[in-house]
C-alpha cells in the first residue's frame, strides 16, 4: 500500500475530522503521521520504549487504533 492510501485509511480509522473538531488539529495531524510512519516502514524492527520489537507486531497493533484510543 502506498503512503497516500495508508493515510486515507488511517484518517478514516481514527475519525480524523471528528478528532480535529475536539482537539488541536496540529496534534491530531502529528498522531496520524506517526501512525502512517509505523504502518509504512520497511524496517524489520522498531524501538518502542527502549525495546526492539518486530515491525510486523507493531503494525498489527497500530492497525487496531481508533478514535477512542487517541482521545
Amino acid at each position: 500500500m502506498d503512503r497516500l492510501d495508508c493515510r486515507r485509511e488511517v484518517d478514516e480509522a481514527i475519525g480524523y475530522e471528528s478528532l480535529c473538531s475536539q482537539f488541536n488539529r496540529e496534534d491530531v495531524e502529528e498522531m496520524a503521521e506517526l501512525i502512517v510512519d509505523v504502518l509504512c516502514t520497511t524496517r524489520l524492527t522498531l524501538r518502542i520504549g527502549g525495546e526492539e520489537l518486530p515491525a510486523a507486531q507493531v503494525r498489527d497493533r497500530f492497525y487496531k487504533l481508533d478514535s477512542g484510543h487517541l482521545e
